[in-house]
């Protein structure tokens, strides 16, 4: 029997289950390669992706804290009522800065103490009476040297101590003595709020002063004058 001329040989057969093997190799290797190449694309898209998450929180929780230190700024300057800037710096402590117990002082011109004008409910002495009378160690120090302090200090009840400092004197202070339940501490966001606090409500207090001083001074210049013109039509 011969073979017909032209048949496959076993050889050729052969190389050409070889030939696609091969090709099922190299198919093999190019889909592990795309599929590398599209896990590491997948990867530096998701990578990207919580990069992008991150960069928007952090710009919202930017736009939030400068919305808080304007709307502070904006409450501490709406009014020249002593009474009015007295309840914006308390509303900033409750609301802005998380405060559930604290107290506010002010400086009396006249006596040179410090008088609570404003309390929360539930505080130790020496935060009871009508005036300051000292022995809290964070508050003396500030109302000595101007600075803010953040942290409870030995001989101290208060978590922040904020003098309220104009024209290098302190006119006042904030102290808080406790934080309401949901916020866990002082962050680092609070501090530019503190500052704030610091510099524009003690610039507020003594607008706030200087007004009520000249109001006095006018009505008692406009009571001297309706008795002058009753003495004259006499």
């Amino acid at each position: 029997m011969t073979r017909p001329r032209n048949s496959p040989t076993f050889e050729a057969a052969d190389a050409a289950v070889e030939q696609l093997r091969q090709l099922l190799v190299d198919l093999r290797a190019d889909t592990e390669r795309g599929t590398a190449a599209l896990t590491r694309r997948v990867a530096g898209l998701e990578a990207d992706s919580r990069d992008l998450q991150e960069l928007l929180q952090t710009t919202e929780h930017q736009a939030a804290q400068l919305a808080n230190l304007y709307v502070a700024t904006f409450q501490l300057h709406a009014s020249l009522e002593f009474e009015d800037v007295k309840r914006a710096i308390c509303e900033i402590a409750i609301n802005l800065l998380g405060a559930q117990r604290y107290a506010l002082l002010v400086r009396d011109d006249d006596t040179g103490t410090m008088e609570i004008v404003a309390r929360s409910e539930g505080l130790a002495s020496p935060f009871t009476g009508d005036r300051y009378p000292g022995g809290d160690a964070s508050v003396d120090a500030g109302l000595v040297d101007g600075v803010v302090r953040v942290g409870m200090a030995d001989g101290s009840a208060a978590l922040v101590a904020v003098p309220l400092s104009a024209q290098g004197q302190v006119l006042g202070m904030l102290v808080i003595l406790g934080l309401l339940p949901q916020k866990g501490g002082v962050g680092a966001e609070d501090r530019e709020l503190l500052d704030v606090m610091a510099a524009h409500a003690a610039s507020a207090l003594l607008a706030a002063r200087i007004f009520q001083e000249r109001t006095r001074k006018l009505r008692t210049l406009e009571g001297l004058m309706d008795l002058l013109k009753g003495s004259g039509g006499r």
